[in-house]
């Protein structure tokens, strides 16, 4: 097995690549494009979208739609309540909620309150939840009436907080005083664990902000698009998916995850929701073979997206 070194070489000393070939490969290829947003998060990036046009839809789920200045608002009320927790910059919160706008605003508000986001599935083994609860170290666990009965066995000590708190009327909706920095951590998810221990995978804002500019230079993503969150919030593409529509002043359109299973399910989605950008894996387009979606523009492959 050979073993790859900082430097560039193999342990037995061969170079893997010309200096012009390496300098290429590791700075000029990965560099960010912009430099005036190295300090930027998502969280920054919507709000700009909340100021600039808050009457255009940010979430839509079934008869649910939140506008952006709705979902900011909505989310400056419920990062207050999650402060009073005791929630603070730097922490880790649990996130186990159903697909909905609960999902967005869940997100949304850990942000804010300057924590990072570890999804938790309800469906996996509770001794996999436990352990995935103890290594993050999460200040508290977000849940909803659903999925509260089937995480709190798991729980412990942990703390739940129901999301339905973001209702509350007694946080104001003025501007936070602390939010997250370009280098703090935005989210955790864990490796399946097939070849060992999970192990937590970690992503600062900065990746986000990165990955949401690449988005709307690639695809065009901007107001005016549909994009599906069709992801399992367990697996990063979802986080994707999100960054893509809030970071561009699009639409995340949310939906069961009956309804967007691979076949007529997920072609009636797409038709009725009117989805311009898709992220999907190869196996789950095939069965949408002549299909007529006319207002699909974008389909972007994946090879770790399920919505279940």
């Amino acid at each position: 097995m050979l073993v790859w070194h900082s430097s560039g070489r193999m342990r037995h000393g061969h170079p893997w690549a010309s200096g012009e070939d390496r300098h290429r490969l590791l700075v000029d290829w990965n560099a960010p494009r912009d430099h005036r947003n190295d300090e930027q998060t998502l969280v920054d990036r919507f709000r700009d979208w909340a100021v600039r046009q808050p009457d255009l839809i940010a979430a839509d789920f079934g008869q649910t739609s939140l506008s952006y200045a709705q979902l900011d608002a909505a989310t400056n009320r419920f990062a207050c309540s999650l402060r009073e927790e005791g929630v603070k910059r730097g922490d880790r919160v649990g996130l186990c909620v159903e697909r909905g706008p609960g999902l967005v605003i869940g997100i949304l508000s850990i942000w804010k309150a300057g924590a990072a986001y570890l999804p938790l599935d309800p469906k996996y083994p509770e001794s996999r939840l436990q352990f995935m609860l103890e290594d993050a170290e999460v200040k508290c666990v977000l849940t909803d009436a659903v999925t509260r009965p089937q995480i709190e066995r798991v729980c412990g000590t942990v703390r739940l907080v129901d999301i339905a708190l973001h209702k509350s009327a007694e946080y104001a909706q003025s501007e936070l005083p602390e939010l997250p920095g370009s280098t703090d951590l935005a989210y955790m998810i864990y490796t399946s664990g097939s070849t060992g221990q999970p192990k937590a995978a970690l992503l600062e804002h900065r990746g986000l902000v990165n990955v949401s500019e690449e988005q709307v230079r690639l695809f065009g993503a901007g107001p005016g698009h549909r994009v599906l969150q069709f992801s399992s919030p367990s697996f990063d593409a979802a986080t994707f998916d999100l960054v893509m529509a809030l970071g561009s002043g699009a639409t995340l359109v949310l939906a069961e995850a009956e309804s967007i299973r691979p076949g007529p399910p997920l072609a009636e989605t797409l038709r009725e929701k009117a989805i311009s950008i898709l992220t999907i894996p190869p196996s789950a387009l095939g069965a949408l073979s002549h299909t007529d979606l006319p207002s699909l523009k974008v389909i972007e492959p994946s090879t770790s997206a399920r919505p279940w």
